[in-house]
C-alpha cells in the first residue's frame, strides 16, 4: 500500500455514523468529489454574495446540477449504506441548490455592467 489507514477518534466516528474508526486509503478517495466539490462551489457562492448578482451563471446548467445530486442521493439511499457517500451526495445538492438560489434571487450582472461589457465588445471587434 502506497498509503496509511487514517484511525479517526471514537466521537468522530460516532458523529460520522461509521461502524469502524479505521478508514482505508480506497474509503478516503470516495471523499474527493466531495471535497473537490466545496472547493469548486464555495468560492463561486462567496464572489455572488459579494458582488450582489451572479454574473454570467447560466440557471439550466446549475439546474442539472441539482437534478443530477437528487438522483445521485436517492440512489445513494436505495443502494447503499455509505455515509461519507451520502454526505459527498448532500454536500453537492446542497451547494448546487444554493447557487440555483442566488441565480433566482440575485438575478445576473447589472444591467450598466452588461451593457459596458457589450460596448467594449463591440469597440474592440471595430478595432480588429
Amino acid at each position: 500500500r502506497a498509503l496509511p489507514d487514517l484511525e479517526l477518534p471514537a466521537r468522530a466516528c460516532a458523529a460520522l455514523g461509521l461502524k469502524r474508526c479505521t478508514l482505508t486509503c480506497e474509503e478516503l478517495t470516495g471523499t474527493l468529489p466531495m471535497v473537490l466539490g466545496m472547493v469548486g462551489r464555495l468560492p463561486q457562492i462567496a464572489q455572488n454574495v459579494r458582488q450582489g448578482h451572479t454574473g454570467e451563471l447560466a440557471f439550466i446548467t446549475y439546474f442539472m446540477n441539482v437534478m443530477g445530486a437528487m438522483a445521485r442521493l436517492f440512489t445513494t439511499l436505495q443502494e447503499l449504506d455509505d455515509p461519507i457517500t451520502l454526505a459527498s451526495c448532500v454536500l453537492s445538492l446542497v451547494l448546487n441548490l444554493i447557487v440555483v438560489i442566488q441565480i433566482l434571487l440575485l438575478g445576473g450582472p447589472p444591467r450598466k455592467a452588461a451593457t459596458k461589457a457589450a460596448k467594449d465588445h463591440k469597440k474592440t471587434k471595430k478595432t480588429q
